[in-house]
C-alpha cells in the first residue's frame, strides 16, 4: 500500500487513560479490583485495525468482550435510555434530512451501520468535551 492510501489512525494514549476512570457506558459501574474498564474502540477501521481513540467509550471488560462476541446489536439493545436519546439528538443535529424523525425508540429498530454512526458521534462529541476541558487551565 502506498502512502497515498494509507489512513493515519488517530491514537490519543491520554484520552484512553481517562475512559479507564470512566463508569461502563452500559450499567454505568466505575471499574474496580474485580473488573476493570476498558476504552472499546467502536469503529470500523478493518480486520486487526483499531479505529481512532476517539472512537472509544468505556464498558467494563466484560461488557467488551461480550459486544466482541455479540456484536453491535447487542449494545444497542443494552444501552441505557439516557445514551439512547444523546445519540438520537446528534444524528438528527448532524444529518436532519435523515434522522430528523427519529424517536428514541426507533434507535433500537435502526440498522447496526446507524447505530455504529451515532455511537461514533456520541464518542467522538466526548472526547472533544474532554480535550477541551483538558486544555483549560487549573485554577
Amino acid at each position: 500500500m502506498d502512502d497515498l492510501t494509507k489512513v493515519k489512525t488517530h491514537r490519543d494514549r491520554t484520552y484512553l487513560t481517562y475512559l479507564r476512570t470512566l463508569p461502563c457506558l452500559i450499567n454505568e459501574v466505575l471499574g474496580g479490583d474485580s473488573e476493570s474498564v476498558d476504552p472499546a474502540h467502536i469503529g470500523r477501521g478493518g480486520r486487526g485495525i483499531k479505529s481512532h481513540d476517539y472512537h472509544a467509550i468505556p464498558l467494563l471488560h466484560s461488557e467488551h468482550l461480550h459486544s466482541h462476541n455479540h456484536g453491535i446489536s447487542r449494545l444497542r439493545l443494552a444501552l441505557p435510555g439516557r445514551h439512547r436519546v444523546s445519540i438520537i439528538e446528534l444524528l438528527t443535529e448532524a444529518y436532519p434530512s435523515d434522522y430528523g424523525r427519529l424517536s428514541a425508540s426507533g434507535l433500537l429498530a435502526m440498522d447496526d451501520a446507524d447505530f455504529l454512526l451515532g455511537l461514533q458521534l456520541y464518542a467522538k462529541r466526548e472526547y472533544f468535551r474532554w480535550q477541551s476541558a483538558a486544555l483549560q487551565p487549573f485554577e
